[in-house]
């Protein structure tokens, strides 16, 4: 079994014993908070965020914006991470169209 396939797997069976057995997500059982099983995925670090290679890739360039420390609900971020959180997927969103358009043969002013 590849790496990919055993992140995939363990996020999987994460998920199974928070949903079956109504566990809290925590930082102890949290996949994105385990460093070492993700480094390799990440993308860009800043001071509060971080960017990985989605799991369970949904599309081609599909990536994560994630906090740094455990934060259960997005509604629990300070303004100040919302802010930066808003600011990252801002610059990020603008990366991933000039990228894919540039692949398709596209710019941003012809589409």
């Amino acid at each position: 079994m590849g790496r990919a396939a055993k992140v995939q797997l363990d996020l999987f069976i994460r998920v199974i014993k928070v949903k079956v057995f109504k566990l809290k997500m925590t930082e102890e059982n949290c996949i994105f908070c385990n460093y070492k099983l993700i480094r390799n995925d990440i993308l860009f670090n800043s001071n509060n965020f971080f960017v990985k290679v989605g799991v369970g890739i949904l599309a081609s360039g599909h990536i994560m914006l994630i906090t740094k420390n455990h934060i259960n609900c997005f509604a629990n971020l300070s303004n100040d991470l919302k802010e930066e959180f808003l600011l990252l997927k801002e610059d990020i969103f603008k990366q991933q169209n000039s990228t894919y358009l540039l692949v398709r043969g596209l710019s941003m002013t012809n589409t």
